[in-house]
């Protein structure tokens, strides 16, 4: 309030003066709004202002340090944040040494979940705070973080248990809060635009693929737990091969037959029955032909929809579990073309670093020499 040492509930309890009791006046103490300016602001005010649990996201910003050792970067590796209609949001986060001096930080600093915030506002509704499906407890391992040397790891931000925080068309703000040695680091704000369905056909399949099964097959990068969910990857990957969200439906297809699969196997017509474990066998042709239209065919439009990070860890395991096949020569190629299509990648000049390229030629390189 405007008048700071008013016992108003609209001055929090920690700021008003001691009383001649030697305590603050509790939230039960304090009066209703009397005075004028307190009316005045009642009046005038948004609805979230003043409805409680409504206030925004960093509408008042954090206690910041004065000296930041640490700057925070949230972005799209495209060069306009812009998404089609039923496109997985993937971010990219980086985070650079600002100060003069090494710092230890955690190797897994950017996949803590509990030591970090994400918050996605659709503009004209609330913030909603991302909640990811899972937390990762990593062991603790310092690496030094020396002066202007940065991290990187990427963000999926479509859906959590909350269910899907991005999907209809329209304009969002995402930002991210992150505690490191007990400072407060907040990324700047970053805008993405989702575009409206290209058809009816997207329109109709939306109402499926924008499920709790589906959001977790995806997160996860394939899952044969859920029949009704790889059905409706199947019907999108067939019914919408031309748009961006078929090479994400046919990568979790395609990875989840990369390998045998276990099920709890329950006999619903005798649940006394002891349960058992049903192994799915892998299906090595299927796979390769899933995990090929989704990260080789179309590489240039997959490194933008996949991202830079992600893009190149599904291509080194693609490659791995081909060389592990035995079709090392395939493995060669497609490392390859990952190099063609990242060294001649810029997003506002900017070029995809110099050591991130080395690992892919040591890769493929690494394939020549297997026996």
């Amino acid at each position: 309030a405007a008048e700071p040492n008013a016992m108003s509930f609209m001055n929090k309890d920690k700021f008003l003066p001691l009383t001649k009791f030697g305590y603050r006046f509790s939230g039960r103490d304090q009066k209703p709004p009397d005075t004028g300016r307190d009316l005045l602001l009642l009046r005038h005010v948004p609805d979230w202002y003043i409805q409680p649990g409504g206030g925004r996201f960093l509408h008042k910003e954090p206690n910041l340090s004065m000296e930041p050792q640490f700057k925070l970067e949230l972005r799209a590796n495209r060069n306009r944040p812009i998404f089609e209609f039923m496109e997985p949001v993937t971010l990219e986060m980086k985070l650079t040494n600002i100060s003069l001096q090494s710092h230890k930080v955690d190797e897994n600093i950017l996949s803590m979940s509990h030591s970090m915030t994400v918050i996605i506002n659709k503009e004209g509704m609330s913030a909603r705070q991302f909640a990811p499906y899972v937390h990762y407890c990593w062991l603790p391992k310092k690496t030094d973080l020396k002066p202007g040397k940065s991290k990187y790891d990427s963000l999926f931000v479509s859906a959590g248990q909350d269910g899907w925080y991005i999907a209809e068309p329209g304009n969002y703000k995402v930002r991210v809060s992150l505690n490191i040695k007990r400072e407060v680091i907040v990324s700047d704000q970053i805008r993405i635009r989702i575009q409206p369905p290209g058809g009816i056909d997207e329109e109709s399949l939306a109402q499926d693929f924008f499920s709790g099964d589906v959001g977790r097959i995806i997160a996860f990068d394939g899952s044969l737990f859920s029949k009704k969910g790889n059905d409706t990857l199947r019907e999108v990957a067939q019914k919408l091969g031309s748009r961006r969200v078929a090479l994400h439906t046919s990568l979790a297809l395609g990875y989840s037959l990369t390998r045998d699969y276990k099920k709890l196997d329950e006999e619903q017509r005798n649940p006394r029955k002891e349960l058992n474990i049903k192994i799915f066998p892998a299906q090595p042709e299927e796979a390769r032909k899933l995990l090929n239209a989704a990260l080789t065919a179309k590489m240039d439009i997959a490194v933008e929809s996949f991202g830079h990070i992600d893009l190149k860890w599904y291509v080194d395991n693609f490659s791995d579990w081909l060389a592990d096949q035995g079709e090392r020569k395939e493995a060669v190629k497609i490392q390859n073309t990952l190099y063609q299509t990242m060294s001649t990648r810029q997003i506002h000049g900017r070029k995809i670093l110099d050591q991130v390229l080395q690992t892919i030629i040591e890769r493929r390189d690494s394939y020549k020499g297997r026996k």
